[in-house]
């Protein structure tokens, strides 16, 4: 999953009171979120490109046109 490696700073997260393991499981409550929407695609492919474009989103890009989001998580990630 794209979103299993937190990308955040420590001390913002730090005042808020959340560690590195809840940002890790946001990922996966996302995943499943996103899951129960599955039966709306015909194919995986739309599926995948709606999970990409929707944590694109929420990503920290500056800018977010349809396909920047979509262009860094797919290729940048590890």
């Amino acid at each position: 999953m794209m979103l299993s490696r937190p990308d955040w700073s420590p001390e913002l997260f730090a005042e808020v009171g959340l560690n590195e393991q809840s940002v890790t499981a946001l990922g996966s409550l996302l995943g499943s979120y996103l899951s129960s929407y599955a039966s709306c695609f015909s194919r995986s492919d739309q599926q995948y490109n709606c999970e990409t474009y929707i944590k694109g989103l929420l990503s920290d890009l500056d800018r977010k046109s349809v396909m920047l989001p979509i262009v860094k998580t797919r290729f940048f990630e590890e």
